[in-house]
C-alpha cells in the first residue's frame, strides 16, 4: 500500500525537484551575471531605478529614459510593480528582481504540469512537458536577460487557464476541443465560483505584467467564443482584453509620454501604421505589407526557435499556437532585429504560454490520430536500459517506463488501450530527445555544448566597491553596463559620447567586453577627458575610471591600465606559441563567444603576450577574417581598447600583456566556417604587407609571406559560432 502511494506521488516529487533545481540553478546564474557586470541599463537599470525612486516618494521616476517620459508608465504599463514594491523595500537590491524572475518562470511549471496532465491523462508525459519547457533555450534567455515584468506572464496565464479549465469541466465542457478529452476526475476542491474567481485573479495579474498581454487575453476570449462556444467566458475575456488594450495604449502611455505621443515602440512598425490601432488592423487593411514582412528570410528563424525544440508539436496544436499571434507579430513585423532573437533577449516571454500549450495539444492530437491506424504496435514495455550510465538516460527511461505502465493499468480497467499508451511513450521520448538535442546545441546550462557561467573576479569586486563610493544623492553619468550597480539615485543617465557637466560623477570601465572601440569611441572619450575641464579623476584603477565634478585634474595613473596585464593564464586559454619580430611573443589565445543579450554575434578573442624586449616603436595589431579556404576577406579598422590605452611602445621587457579583441567590423552570419588571424604592423594600413612584422611559429603555419598568424577557428552551426581546432583535420 505504501509503495503504491509512493509511486502515485513520485511524479509530483520529481516535479517539485525539477522546479527547485531550475529555480536555484538559473537564479544563481542570473545573479552571477549581475555580479560579473553582465547586466545593463536595459533592462535591469530601468526597473531598479524606478522601484527605488518610488520608495523615496518620487513615484516610478526613471531618468534613464527621460526623453521618453519622466515615469516608467511612459514606456510600459506594468501595475505588477506595485506588488513587487514591498519585497524591494525589504531588500532594495537588483538581485531581488532576478530571483523573482527565476521564481516566476520556475513556478510556472506547476500550472503547466496541471494543464498537461488534464490534457494527456498521464503524469509522466506532463512531467516531460515541464522538462521540455525548462530546456527550451528561449525560456532560459527570458530567465537570464536582466529583468522584465512580462516574464511573470506565463505563470499567471497558465494558472488562469488551469482554473478556467476546472470550472469548464465542472460545467461539462473543457478548454480542449479536439479530440475531446475523456471525463477528468476533478480533484480540485474549490467551488465553481471560487474557480472562476481564481481564474479572473490570475488573468488580471497577467494583464498587470505588460500592456500587450491585453491582446493575448483578447485572443483567449476569441478562442473560447469560436472553438468552445463559451459565450459568457469568451465574451468577458475578449471585452476585458480589448478594453485594457485601449486604456494602456491610447490613454496611459500617451498621458505619461513627453509630448503625449503614442508608445515609443510604434516607430518599429512605421511601414504598417502610425498608431497602435492602425498597426493592429494592418493584417486586414494592408495584408500585402504584412505578408511581405513575414516572408523575409530573417523572419522565419523565430518560428523555428520556438517549435523545433518541441519536435514541431506546436504546429499540430495550431489553435493554441495562434493565440501567440500578437507577440509573434510584434517579433516578425518589427523593424528592430533584436525582437527576432528569441534565444538571446526576452521577447519570447508572452509567446511561451501558448507555444507550450500548443505542444501539449499537438502531442495529444498526434497520439490520438496514430492510435487509430492499423499498423501493429508491440504490446510490450520499452527495452530495459536502466543501466544507462548517464542521469539523463535514466530519467528518460524512467519516464517512458512509467508512461507505459500507466497505460497498461488503464488498459486493465478498460479505459485506454495499451496501443495509445505505447504511442504516447514513443512520442514523449521523441519530445524529450529533441529538446535535449536542441538544448545541447543552443542552450545555456551545463548540459549544453557551449555553456556560459560568468566568472566574478577581483575586477568585478572592485567595481562594486567603487559603486558604493558614489553618494546616493549625487547625479551620475555612467556606462550602460555599470548602471544597474548604481541605479539607486534620482538623476542617472547612460553615457553616449560627451561628458555632460550637468552630472556630479561620471563612471567608466574601459576594459568591459561591451565597450568596443568602434568608430573610435575610446578616442572620443579621451578627447572629452582633455577638453572637458569640469571633471577630475578620484579613482582610476584596473580599467575603472571614476570622475567627479570639481575634482583635481590629475594625470591618469598607470594603475588605470593594469587591465592590460595578466599574471597567470586562465584555464580556458589555449596555448599557441609564436614570435612577432624580436620582441612580442604570443603564448595563448582564448576564444570568447558571447551569446546572451547582445546583437553582436561575432566571437571575441583574448590574446596573451609575453614581452621579450621593449618594442622599438608602436605597432598596430590588426585582426583578419579568413574564409573557409583560408583567404583573407576582412580586417579590423580601429585599435582594440587595450592597445589604444596602453600601446606597444609602453610595453616593457618582462611584461605579460593581454588584449581583448572586441572591436570587430565584419559579420560572419553567412559563413559556415571561418577563422581569425593576427598581424603586427608599423603602418596604419592593415593591407600593407611590407609593413608587417615577420612571425614564426612551430604550432601553426603563418600566412601571407609569414606575416599573419591564424589564431582561432570557428564553425557556425544552427546560427552559433563554435570554436574548433585550427587544423581542419
Amino acid at each position: 500500500m505504501k509503495n503504491t502511494h509512493f509511486r502515485a506521488r513520485l511524479p509530483h516529487l520529481l516535479l517539485a525537484a525539477l522546479i527547485l533545481t531550475n529555480f536555484i540553478y538559473f537564479g544563481l546564474y542570473a545573479v552571477q551575471r549581475h555580479l560579473a557586470f553582465e547586466t545593463g541599463a536595459y533592462d535591469l537599470g530601468v526597473y531598479s531605478q524606478p522601484l527605488w525612486n518610488y520608495l523615496q516618494g518620487r513615484d516610478f521616476s526613471v531618468s534613464i529614459q527621460a526623453d521618453n517620459g519622466p515615469l516608467r508608465w511612459a514606456n510600459h504599463v506594468e501595475p505588477i510593480l506595485f506588488l513587487i514594491l514591498p519585497l524591494y523595500k525589504l531588500w532594495p537590491d537588483p538581485r531581488l528582481l532576478l530571483w523573482i524572475q527565476a521564481a516566476g518562470l520556475s513556478l510556472a511549471g506547476l500550472p503547466l504540469y496541471g494543464l498537461a496532465l488534464r490534457r494527456l491523462q498521464n503524469p509522466w508525459s506532463a512531467l516531460a512537458i515541464v522538462l521540455a519547457f525548462f530546456l527550451l533555450p528561449a525560456t532560459e534567455a527570458v530567465t537570464l536577460f536582466d529583468f522584465h515584468a512580462v516574464t511573470l506572464s506565463p505563470l499567471f496565464i497558465w494558472a488562469a487557464l488551469y482554473f478556467l479549465d476546472t470550472a469548464l469541466t465542472a460545467r461539462g465542457s473543457s478548454l480542449w476541443f479536439w479530440p475531446a478529452p475523456p471525463p477528468a476526475s476533478d480533484s480540485t476542491r474549490f467551488k465553481l465560483s471560487t474557480r472562476y474567481g481564481l481564474a479572473a485573479l490570475f488573468f488580471l495579474l497577467a494583464l498587470s505584467t505588460k500592456e500587450d498581454i491585453s491582446l493575448h487575453v483578447l485572443m483567449i476570449g476569441l478562442y473560447l467564443l469560436v472553438f468552445r462556444r463559451r459565450w459568457a467566458e469568451g465574451g468577458l475575456l475578449a471585452g476585458v482584453g480589448l478594453a485594457w488594450f485601449y486604456v494602456t495604449f491610447q490613454v496611459v502611455i500617451p498621458h505619461f509620454r513627453t509630448g503625449g505621443d503614442y508608445s515609443i515602440f510604434i516607430s518599429w512598425f512605421e511601414t504598417l501604421g502610425r498608431t497602435p490601432l492602425e498597426i493592429a488592423l494592418s493584417p486586414f487593411t494592408a495584408p500585402d505589407k504584412v505578408l511581405a514582412l513575414i516572408f523575409r528570410p530573417d523572419r522565419l528563424p523565430p518560428l523555428a526557435m520556438l517549435t523545433v525544440p518541441l519536435a514541431l508539436l506546436p504546429w499540430l496544436g495550431l489553435p493554441w499556437l495562434a493565440l501567440a499571434a500578437p507577440s509573434l507579430a510584434f517579433s516578425l513585423l518589427s523593424d528592430n532585429p533584436t525582437t527576432r532573437q528569441l534565444e538571446t533577449w526576452h521577447y519570447a516571454a508572452p509567446m511561451l504560454p501558448f507555444v507550450m500549450l500548443a505542444a501539449v495539444d499537438g502531442l495529444a492530437r498526434l497520439n490520438y490520430q496514430l492510435s487509430k491506424r492499423k499498423s501493429p504496435i508491440p504490446n510490450s514495455p520499452p527495452p530495459n536500459r536502466a543501466k544507462s550510465k548517464t542521469l539523463i538516460g535514466k530519467i528518460i527511461f524512467l519516464i517512458s517506463k512509467k508512461i507505459f505502465l500507466i497505460g497498461k493499468s488503464s488498459t486493465a480497467q478498460g479505459k485506454n488501450p495499451s496501443r495509445r499508451s505505447m504511442l504516447l511513450t514513443m512520442l514523449t521520448l521523441l519530445l524529450l530527445l529533441t529538446s535535449l538535442g536542441y538544448h545541447y546545441l543552443r542552450g545555456y546550462s551545463h548540459l549544453a555544448r557551449l555553456p556560459e557561467w560568468p566568472q566574478v573576479t577581483a575586477h568585478h569586486q572592485l567595481g562594486q566597491e567603487l559603486a558604493e563610493q558614489i553618494p546616493l544623492d549625487a547625479s551620475l553619468l555612467a556606462q550602460a553596463q555599470l548602471i544597474p550597480h548604481a541605479a539607486h539615485r534620482y538623476q542617472l543617465a547612460i553615457w553616449s559620447g560627451p561628458l555632460l557637466p550637468a552630472y556630479d560623477y561620471v563612471w567608466f570601465d574601459l576594459s568591459h567586453p561591451k565597450l568596443p572601440n568602434r568608430f573610435n569611441a575610446h578616442g572620443d572619450l579621451l578627447t572629452g577627458l582633455i577638453i572637458e575641464h569640469s571633471f577630475g579623476p578620484i579613482a582610476a584603477t584596473d580599467g575603472y575610471l571614476l570622475l567627479k565634478k570639481g575634482a583635481a585634474r590629475d594625470p591618469l595613473p598607470e594603475a588605470l591600465f593594469t587591465f592590460t596585464a595578466y599574471d597567470q593564464l586562465p584555464p580556458q586559454a589555449r596555448p599557441l606559441a609564436a614570435m612577432f619580430g624580436n620582441a612580442l611573443r604570443l603564448v595563448a589565445v582564448q576564444p570568447d563567444v558571447r551569446r546572451l543579450t547582445t546583437s553582436e554575434t561575432e566571437p571575441q578573442l583574448l590574446l596573451y603576450f609575453d614581452v621579450d624586449r621593449q618594442p622599438a616603436q608602436d605597432y598596430n595589431l590588426f585582426v583578419y577574417l579568413l574564409d573557409a579556404q583560408g583567404e583573407v576577406i576582412g580586417a579590423t579598422d580601429y585599435s582594440q581598447p587595450a592597445l589604444f590605452w596602453w600601446p606597444t611602445s609602453r610595453w616593457q621587457a618582462g611584461d605579460r600583456r593581454q588584449v581583448r579583441v572586441n572591436t570587430i567590423p565584419w559579420w560572419t552570419g553567412d559563413q559556415t566556417r571561418f577563422s581569425y588571424a593576427i598581424g603586427f604592423s608599423t603602418s596604419d594600413d592593415a593591407w600593407d604587407r611590407s609593413a608587417r612584422l615577420p612571425v614564426e611559429s612551430t604550432a601553426i603555419a603563418p600566412l601571407d609571406d609569414d606575416t599573419l598568424l591564424p589564431v582561432a577557428a570557428f564553425r557556425r552551426f544552427a546560427g552559433i559560432a563554435y570554436p574548433v581546432s585550427l587544423n581542419p583535420n
